[in-house]
């Protein structure tokens, strides 16, 4: 018997007629689109690829090399001085616009999920989007999310909801937070605290955002920070170890760099990625809107192409009012961060 194919997912914009040149090829797809890549997403839905960027609606570049994607920046930016030319798109830009339509979406979870999309996490973030989260007895699901974690009857329920529901998309924990990550993107008004922590994971290890989401939903923090329109940093209390602590660090030009009170680099930063500790400062500072979550993204997409500091002025200063302000001697007031706030990322 032949497999039904899942359902049809409406776009949540029209992109009949659409002209669209691609350069650059991409990080990171969504499996959930159901096709190979973004050239035959555009195509099912109406668009039409175009070799060349004069005339193109939309010029999109992935985030990777690729030939001719410098050329056609540069063509795009001398037809835009001339008051044309396409709309240029990166990659998550593109994945946005292309984005499902989930309002009304019927939404079922089986099975725990990480660390740092526990409690009411994935439901809030599917509500959020207008979807509707529904229980193990429904007869209609359009997606069926399926955590890594043990439950009981979640290989009954899977098989079920497949036998009912002939069209249902099953999605495992990485494809539903991808999917996710197309709807809120960071330029919208709307790109919260919860997004934030939702599009990190496509930045750094999602175990370390999982670590820090957790830390925060642990206990109450004492954030010593300071925040400018270029960059950020701070002071967080190590997990494990009571009297330990790290000046964690990052600016609008990707720079960042976590030290310990010796002034050596963090462990977490191995791989070259933002460790746990600069999590916790940017969703702590988020959270108490003290740091817009946009601009936190945006410093965060630079820096995953960067190398963290193995030096850094910023973190010496940071450690040295730290100092300063438990003796005394200066007025340094901490935000205190409280894991009821952070019960729904």
């Amino acid at each position: 018997m032949k497999k039904p194919k899942p359902l049809a997912l409406d776009l949540q914009e029209d992109l009949a007629g659409k002209k669209f040149a691609f350069f650059g090829a991409f990080a990171r797809w969504p499996a959930t689109f159901g096709v190979k890549g973004p050239r035959e997403h555009v195509t099912r839905h109406g668009a039409r690829v175009v070799p060349r960027v004069p005339g193109a609606d939309y010029l999109v570049l992935g985030d990777k090399p690729g030939p001719g994607k410098k050329a056609a920046r540069d063509a795009a930016a001398r037809l835009q001085a001339k008051g044309k030319g396409p709309r240029v798109l990166d990659e998550r830009e593109f994945l946005h616009l292309v984005r499902p339509r989930l309002e009304g979406r019927r939404f079922l979870f089986a099975g725990g999920f990480s660390r740092g999309l526990d409690v009411d996490g994935p439901a809030a973030m599917v509500e959020a989007a207008g979807a509707v989260v529904v229980g193990p007895e429904a007869t209609e699901v359009d997606f069926l999310v399926v955590g890594p974690g043990r439950q009981k009857g979640k290989a009954d329920l899977e098989r079920r909801v497949q036998a009912t529901c002939p069209e249902v998309r099953v999605l495992d924990e990485e494809q539903f937070v991808a999917l996710l990550a197309c709807v809120r993107r960071p330029q919208d008004a709307q790109f919260d605290v919860r997004a934030l922590a939702l599009h990190l994971r496509s930045l750094t290890d999602p175990k370390k955002v999982e670590r820090g989401v957790q830390m925060l939903k642990q206990q109450s923090f004492h954030l010593y920070s300071e925040a400018t329109p270029r960059s950020v940093g701070g002071i967080v209390k190590s997990q494990t170890l009571e009297d330990a602590f790290y000046a964690c660090w990052i600016g609008d030009a990707g720079r960042f760099g976590c030290f310990d009170a010796g002034l050596q680099p963090c462990m977490g930063q191995g791989g070259g990625e933002i460790c746990k500790h600069l999590v916790v400062l940017m969703l702590g500072l988020a959270a108490a809107g003290q740091l817009d979550p946009r601009h936190a993204f945006e410093w965060a997409r630079i820096a995953a192409d960067q190398w963290p500091l193995d030096k850094s002025p910023e973190g010496a200063e940071l450690l040295l009012r730290y100092r300063a302000a438990q003796a005394g001697e200066v007025d340094w007031r901490p935000t205190e961060t409280l894991p009821e706030d952070y019960y729904a990322l």
